[in-house]
């Protein structure tokens, strides 16, 4: 029965992808002429906007509240997507299931690498496969991401292409003067630890030179083994906070917490408001290295 189940789960798959492409064969041309741009999640909407001004119609592919390590793209969602002239890929678990039967479709939409030029972090604690995609959790990688939309822009769109590297060239100022702030605010930490469930925040850290505790084990919960190392190296280093993610079930970080007797700290990692989510989590990164005043 699960064979039979695979193989018609497959077919239609197929067959809705099929619909989906022909379908939009046959719709008519919009009358706008900015260009539709999908993106995986809020922030590189964020990103793509502060690059593209008016001059794109920019959809995000996840709902809100769902969790991109685990959403399937929905037949709809397909049907926009394939109708897009820029799809900017993040190199999630499910864009590698999906996009190479949309790459070999008909469709006009262009898959773009938003990674392009930064250094991946190949993480052992992280299971995404190849390597941890939280580059947008970086002020640094956000500068890459930026150039990155420009330059992609500008050739689809060479009309406006000065607008594109303008708009950049402003924004990438703004990116430089937060990282001057954060590295300015978390120096004194250097080496020092956050621990938190999920290992999000490894670029931020790469780049203020902070070290994450991660309580997952291959991006699954951890077994009992884990959990007593954890718990064992966050004492020593008299960590007091946890801090986990909005869409991630928090039982495992509890009871890390209260072994620990410290607390949790939800924080936001897929916010359309970017800088003022990135200026929250240095408060609560300050205050949580201030806390734990150890030296490593």
């Amino acid at each position: 029965m699960l064979t039979q189940f695979s193989l018609f789960r497959t077919i239609g798959i197929k067959l809705i992808l099929f619909g989906i492409i022909t379908g939009c064969a046959c719709e008519a041309e919009q009358s706008s002429d900015r260009l539709r741009i999908m993106v995986v999640i809020p922030p590189q909407q964020y990103f793509v906007e502060r690059v593209a001004g008016d001059r794109a119609e920019v959809t995000v592919l996840l709902p809100p509240g769902a969790n991109p390590h685990t959403y399937e793209p929905r037949p709809a969602d397909l049907a926009v997507l394939s109708r897009a002239d820029i799809y900017f890929q993040l190199g999630l678990p499910f864009e590698e299931a999906w996009l190479p039967r949309l790459r070999s479709a008909e469709t006009s939409t262009r898959f773009i690498d938003m990674l392009a030029d930064i250094d991946l972090i190949m993480d052992d604690e992280h299971n995404h496969g190849h390597h941890n995609p939280h580059v947008w959790l970086s002020a640094r990688s956000a500068r890459t991401i930026t150039g990155n939309i420009a330059r992609e822009l500008s050739d689809i769109d060479p009309q406006y292409a000065r607008q594109y590297q303008e708009n950049a060239r402003d924004f990438i100022a703004e990116l430089d003067a937060l990282d001057a702030e954060f590295a300015e605010r978390l120096r004194p930490f250097n080496r020092r630890t956050l621990l938190m469930h999920h290992p999000a925040w490894v670029y931020f850290a790469r780049d203020y030179d902070l070290t994450i505790l991660a309580i997952e084990e291959h991006g699954s919960e951890p077994g009992a083994g884990r959990m007593a190392d954890v718990i064992e190296q966050a004492r020593r280093l008299n960590l007091r906070t946890v801090f986990v993610q909005p869409t991630i079930n928090p039982r495992t970080a509890d009871m890390v917490a209260g072994d620990i007797q410290g607390r949790i700290v939800v924080l936001e990692n897929l916010s359309y408001e970017w800088e003022q989510n990135m200026r929250t989590a240095v408060d609560e990164f300050e205050r949580a290295l201030q806390e734990s005043n150890h030296a490593e």
